[in-house]
């Protein structure tokens, strides 16, 4: 989704996107939306539901619609959806991704891949082109 940290408007913007989206796709529309300040080229979209039992409808149903749906197909850098993390989990998640990325450099081949916060041995490693 397009990003520009100097537009006034681009939470209701964001917000109206994904309420379009989800409406189209019968997923729970969101309370809220904004965008979490960071120098990063496009910053994360952070969603809010009333319940974890809307969050977790609306990942699922995320996971499950959007390689189908129009909505994402022009976007260059393809969304990705998850919980929030905790700060317990945030460290192990860069702790999982510092060492695959050590390992594998070294190895020069994908020995290990990221599966949700942990890592694990990869069956089919590949090498590094």
């Amino acid at each position: 989704m397009p990003d520009d940290p100097n537009d006034k408007e681009q939470e209701s913007k964001d917000f109206d996107f994904i309420t379009a989206f989800s409406r189209r796709n019968s997923l729970p529309v969101p309370t809220k939306a904004h965008r979490h300040p960071c120098n990063a080229r496009t910053r994360p979209l952070k969603l809010h539901f009333n319940s974890k039992e809307e969050r977790d409808k609306f990942i699922v149903g995320f996971h499950r619609v959007k390689a189908s749906d129009s909505t994402f197909s022009a976007i260059s850098s393809k969304p990705r959806c998850r919980r929030d993390l905790t700060p317990p989990e945030l460290e192990t998640l860069r702790k999982s991704r510092k060492f695959v990325y050590d390992e594998n450099s070294k190895a020069k081949k994908s020995l290990y891949i990221i599966h949700g916060i942990y890592y694990k041995h990869n069956s089919n490693p590949r090498p590094f082109v």
